[in-house]
């Protein structure tokens, strides 16, 4: 079935559970770093906001064999948990009264955004642009946003120096700093997966407590892997600074006194490596550095290309925090 042929599946296929009367669309959405994806929605009467479930990643499920059975029963569990989860009122977008304690912002590359950057306010940094979106919601490590536009600007009679402010203010308010090894982050999201898949197939199998996977094994079970990592990487100094959302974390480098205290606590000026839009890499720099500018940037190239989705891309620039002259540069 071609991808054409598969969204008419699903559009049909959801008019059929949901009944004739509820609207069932799919539009393109221009994503990051000038992404189109497919979002579907679902808009029962009475609902004015709906979450959007994009359709690309399920036709390529669909073509590596997963059924279209199975492919609407997740994406009717997607929906079903998105609308449970994040009950949005519409006068927090609308009313700027309610808006203004929403704002926040986040990080993403200036030339490589040039089409949505043409629709939404921005300020450039670096070779990043500073945009700003509405937290609507937040659940864990999930949450309800809605990129701000020149069309919401229009409706508030606002400009983008009041939502900069506002943001500066908002952020860190909302989404707190989190500062951590490279080693404890990766140790604690091990952990969580081993968590996910031990729940998950104990409710898949119906099966007993006895046997399944108890918190002490799973520590057990990622010290180990951590052990392995170490050993292969010889990398034990790096450190990762997002928020505790784990969400536009990137964005904590523009939080006031943020990399002051993370050079405070690392002891020396560091280089900061790009590692997505939801967190980055500190690097200390040594006078017995064995790292080069080019063998970050090839490290970060390496981790773009192969282990960062396309909307997740930061850049593949080097930056440099100078710890005496407290300035952020890039290393070109």
């Amino acid at each position: 079935m071609l991808y054409d042929s598969f969204k008419n599946y699903i559009r049909n296929s959801f008019t059929e559970l949901m009944g004739p009367d509820v609207p069932i669309q799919i539009h393109s959405v221009l994503k990051n770093n000038n992404v189109h994806l497919d979002a579907l929605t679902i808009l029962p009467k009475g609902e004015s906001i709906s979450p959007s479930i994009y359709l690309n990643d399920y036709y390529s499920r669909y073509q590596n064999g997963a059924s279209l059975n199975s492919i609407i029963r997740e994406i009717t569990e997607v929906y079903e948990t998105s609308r449970n989860q994040f009950r949005i009122n519409t006068d927090d977008i609308m009313n700027f009264n309610c808006a203004r304690n929403l704002v926040a912002y986040k990080l993403i590359n200036y030339d490589a955004n040039s089409e949505l950057l043409k629709t939404i306010p921005h300020i450039r940094y670096l070779d990043l642009a500073i945009i700003f979106y509405l937290l609507l919601e937040r659940n864990g490590y999930a949450g309800a946003t809605a990129i701000i536009t020149n069309e919401h600007m229009e409706m508030w009679q606002t400009d983008t120096d009041t939502l900069y402010a506002l943001a500066v203010y908002n952020t860190p308010r909302m989404l707190d700093i989190s500062f951590t090894t490279l080693e404890s982050m990766m140790r604690e999201m091990i952990m969580e997966d081993l968590r996910y898949h031990a729940s998950f197939y104990k409710e898949l199998e119906k099966i007993s407590d006895e046997g399944m996977l108890t918190e002490e094994t799973i520590s057990l079970m990622a010290d180990d892997i951590m052990d392995q990592y170490t050993a292969d990487s010889g990398q034990s100094d790096m450190f990762v600074l997002t928020n505790t959302s784990r969400s536009n974390g990137a964005a904590v480098i523009l939080y006031e006194n943020a990399l002051v205290q993370a050079a405070d606590r690392i002891g020396s000026s560091f280089y900061i490596l790009p590692s997505s839009i939801h967190e980055m890499i500190l690097l200390p720099a040594k006078e017995d550095d064995p790292f080069t500018v080019e063998n970050l940037e090839e490290m970060v190239r390496e981790i773009n290309l192969h282990d960062v989705a396309a909307t997740e891309k930061l850049s593949d620039t080097i930056y440099f925090y100078d710890a005496e002259s407290r300035t952020v540069s890039m290393l070109v």
